[in-house]
């Protein structure tokens, strides 16, 4: 912990996996890394309640970036194990692997005939607007699609409706099937090894938060527990809340956004108005404990209609061993909310178990306990009026060499190994901009 005034070339703020892997690829040169948790991991954290373990959400690993693996396989603390993704849609009383668009086979017959009839008249170009994400799944999808799963499903995880919502993040997150898969998936010759993680990797020990602590392990000079009471940037000073000041060059900023323009002394309206303006979810987690392990081997299943309160559970147990204690299980329900919501978490726990029981999922005389957790900001909404929002924002940090990167300091939705990559070229661009700025004076 920084407890006097001191000074370095790079401060980066937050402890995620993009802090982290910024303060890994920094080593050899002067920074240090401020968290106000005290253990780091970000949205990428683990936590344990009485031997059963719960990450911040439902995370796994799969990349296709040859950098990201190779940080990680320089951590020698950190043991991966591969699996063939179980995921499923529970839908009209069934259970249909994912995605739902390639495997609709034992839906009813007027619900496939009318997401087939919608599809085709789509590829005909039968939709041609593409502005908005509504706009996008009707065009890709077609109408049966949008109003059977597309719509209800994506307005639950967004808790706006995809009329809100940009089209320019689509097409590296959203599987769009081709005429084939689309007509196998109908007839029953499943097509369930759609989409980037069809094969994934998950830690054998102690969750998804293990990544960030093996990258901890690594690194030096990060200071948790460390509160950041206001930033002046015209000075490069940030007043830490425990009374010490920590000059800096460059900073990188890994924390939300809004967060880091709340803590900005003297920030142009402007500015703070754009920030203001920047939407996210929250997320109430209900993790469950049971003391009696199910027979099946699901990893995760989704969830599209408005009666379930959740949009994803998802069975640790499944994921590890590690995950709670021999002979348990364990289920985590993930259910979605706008940001400045108020929320009744026992309320919400209470609805979850029903459902999930009602559902098939949850038997009742099984239950050890329940946990509730809030992930706040959970999930960016890329709303049309965000790229504007950002843009005043980033030029605004920009020329006061603030760099900002990361699934919540950017303001993006990427996955954990896009965060790692994003700490990478945050640390590369600070780290040039110091050494010149240091070989000019």
């Amino acid at each position: 912990m920084i407890s006097r005034t001191g000074q370095t070339c790079v401060a980066i703020l937050g402890g995620g996996l993009t802090g982290l892997s910024a303060a890994w690829h920094l080593k050899g040169e002067d920074h240090v890394l401020l968290e106000k948790e005290q253990i780091v991991g970000g949205l990428a954290r683990t936590e344990e309640y009485e031997g059963f373990r719960f990450d911040l959400g439902s995370h796994i690993w799969f990349t296709k970036e040859p950098a990201a693996e190779t940080l990680l396989e320089c951590l020698p603390s950190l043991v991966m194990r591969g699996y063939d993704r179980s995921a499923w849609v529970h839908i009209y009383g069934r259970l249909v692997p994912a995605p739902f668009q390639a495997n609709m086979y034992g839906m009813p017959a007027d619900v496939v005939s009318e997401c087939l009839i919608g599809y085709i008249e789509a590829t005909r170009g039968y939709h041609r607007s593409r502005e908005s994400f509504a706009d996008w799944l009707r065009a890709s999808f077609g109408d049966g699609l949008y109003k059977h799963f597309m719509r209800p499903y994506n307005s639950k995880v967004w808790t706006v409706p995809p009329e809100e919502m940009a089209a320019d993040w689509t097409g590296s997150r959203v599987d769009v099937p081709d005429s084939r898969e689309m007509i196998e998936g109908a007839l029953g010759l499943q097509v369930n090894n759609m989409g980037p993680n069809a094969r994934f990797c998950y830690p054998t020990r102690e969750g998804i938060g293990s990544i960030a602590e093996a990258i901890y392990s690594q690194c030096s000079r990060i200071s948790t527990g460390t509160q950041i009471g206001s930033i002046e940037l015209d000075t490069k000073t940030i007043h830490l809340a425990g009374g010490a000041d920590l000059a800096y060059q460059s900073m990188i900023s890994t924390i939300p956004l809004p967060d880091l323009v709340g803590l900005i002394e003297n920030v142009p309206h402007a500015v703070r108005e754009a920030a203001r303006k920047l939407r996210a979810t929250k997320l109430v987690l209900v993790n469950i404990a049971l003391k009696r392990r199910p027979d099946h081997g699901y990893h995760w299943i989704y969830f599209a209609e408005p009666k379930y309160p959740f949009f994803r559970v998802s069975f640790p147990h499944n994921y590890s061993e590690s995950m709670c204690p021999a002979g348990c299980a364990s289920i985590q329900a993930e259910c979605a909310f706008p940001y400045d919501a108020n929320i009744d978490e026992t309320s919400v726990a209470e609805h979850a178990k029903a459902m999930l029981s009602e559902a098939g999922y949850l038997d009742i005389s099984g239950l050890l306990f329940v946990k509730t957790r809030v992930v706040s900001p959970a999930y960016v909404i890329r709303d049309h009026a965000r790229r504007m929002n950002l843009q005043i924002i980033q030029s605004y940090l920009g020329k006061h060499n603030v760099c900002c990167a990361g699934r919540l300091g950017a303001w993006e939705y990427i996955n954990m190994d896009q965060c790692i990559l994003a700490g990478r070229d945050a640390a590369a661009q600070v780290g040039s901009e110091t050494r010149l700025e240091t070989s000019a004076v």
